[in-house]
């Protein structure tokens, strides 16, 4: 049977690798989704945006700059907390992998991923319907589209990143006053 202290140092290698991973990704994530985004609004042929987004190509046949600029910003404003919010993460999982899970840095961290994905989901909530304006501009005259989309999945993010804010403000808090009264010993 292990001893507990080669049980402890199992777990805590067990967590620094995996929180070393997780932070690998969640950074290559960060960096890599508002890029994608980025070309993929900015260049993909407009046929190729048309299909994806559900409308007549030819509603796309004359999706000029400016057109394209509006979709590209709007398509990237949600990808932007979220991204912030992994760069966050990768900063608990730093502290995890450190042996820190409970410091204040881990719960800011955790915290901040939280907003970021509560974030990213009220502005895909608005920029989706802002998109489907801009994508349905130049189609004949009544039928222009303003679509707006909710799914279960937005729903449940929604209540992720909040119950995830309370929880890492909550761990914030206590981390704080777990550091104050470390200085009084």
């Amino acid at each position: 049977m292990p001893q507990p202290i080669a049980r402890d140092a199992m777990r805590q290698k067990r967590i620094a690798t995996l929180s070393g991973v997780t932070r690998i990704a969640a950074l290559v994530i960060a960096a890599v989704l508002p890029l994608a985004g980025l070309l993929y609004w900015g260049f993909a042929p407009a046929g190729t945006l048309a299909g994806a987004a559900l409308v007549p190509a030819t509603w796309l046949a004359e999706f000029g700059l400016a057109q394209r600029l509006l979709a590209t910003v709007l398509a990237l404003l949600p990808v932007l907390p979220l991204s912030w919010g992994l760069l966050r993460l990768a900063a608990a999982l730093s502290a995890f992998r450190q042996g820190h899970p409970f410091g204040l840095a881990a719960a800011t961290g955790m915290r901040d991923f939280a907003i970021g994905v509560f974030a990213c989901t009220v502005l895909k909530l608005i920029t989706g319907a802002l998109l489907s304006v801009v994508l349905s501009w130049n189609a004949p005259a009544g039928q222009k589209q303003l679509a707006i989309s909710v799914s279960s999945d937005m729903l449940l993010m929604l209540l992720v990143g909040a119950v995830l804010t309370l929880v890492g403000w909550a761990l914030a808090e206590a981390a704080a006053i777990a550091e104050e009264n470390a200085q009084f010993i």
